[in-house]
């Protein structure tokens, strides 16, 4: 009777534990899943938005620049890459027993989320490999180290410079100095804004030399307007981009905004 009574207690056990460990499981097995998904749902999705953004013109860039655009490109890809690494990871540690298949696509799918901060990714890539990487040269895991450092730093400066350009400038007075000098255009147009107001241009490739005078307004919603009072009479406009310092003029005229941007002209 003990030992029945002991190999009743002992299945009883035993059911439990597999009760629990049943439980846990199913669990791992549904968050893989989740966590699976968000890595191939993202990076379709990442995917289709990219190659529609690159068919539809849907937009126009309000700077005439691409500098932005383009580091979200990166960010893109960054994007596609964190989702199959993390498929890959996943589906290459679980079934051999090598871990559960879960840290892989959680960190992944992170990463995915987040891959318009693609530069420190890069870093914390670069410290994971010369961390771990213990059984390759010293040398490599070195420079593998160097290289995100140095991606951190350009890809940073890249994002943050090239998104400041696209954003509207705001004068320190109707005559900041910081938007004199010499403007360029694609076409032909020329603007040379003097300290004191004056300002000498060629607002177009067939138009001949004008004098006035500047000074910034704040006529747009979408930037503040340089306004241009020709000696001859009448006006132009032009809406300042640049939020650290004027890097764009552009003429908001035309069936687009923006049909002419002028930059500084080194």
């Amino acid at each position: 009777m003990d030992d029945a009574s002991g190999s009743r207690t002992s299945t009883g056990g035993t059911g439990g534990t597999g009760g629990t460990g049943g439980w846990r499981r199913a669990a791992g097995g549904g968050l893989r899943f989740l966590l699976g998904a968000v890595a191939c749902l993202g990076s379709v999705g990442v995917l289709l938005w990219w190659l529609f953004s690159a068919a539809v013109t849907w937009s126009v860039d309000p700077t005439d620049t691409a500098g932005f655009e383009t580091y979200l490109n990166v960010a893109s890809v960054w994007a596609v890459v964190a989702g199959v690494v993390g498929l890959w990871g996943a589906a290459a540690r679980w079934p051999d027993g090598r871990g559960n298949g879960l840290a892989w696509p959680a960190w992944w799918d992170l990463g995915l989320l987040l891959a318009v901060l693609w530069p420190v990714q890069l870093l914390i890539v670069a410290g994971l490999f010369a961390t771990k990487a213990r059984d390759r040269a010293r040398w490599l895991r070195a420079g593998v180290l160097l290289t995100g450092a140095a991606a951190l730093v350009a890809g940073s400066a890249w994002g943050v410079l090239s998104y400041e350009a696209e954003q509207p400038w705001t004068p320190s007075s109707p005559t900041d100095p910081a938007v004199t000098g010499t403007w360029a255009g694609p076409d032909g147009e020329l603007l040379e804004l003097r300290a004191g107001g004056d300002f000498l241009g060629r607002l177009s490739e067939q138009s001949a030399p004008t004098t006035g005078r500047w000074k910034v307004t704040d006529s747009y919603d979408w930037g503040m307007a340089l306004t241009l009072t020709l000696s001859g009479g009448g006006s132009d406009q032009l809406v300042v981009y640049g939020a650290l310092t004027p890097s764009t003029l552009c003429r908001p005229t035309g069936p687009d905004w923006c049909d002419t941007a002028l930059h500084r002209r080194a």
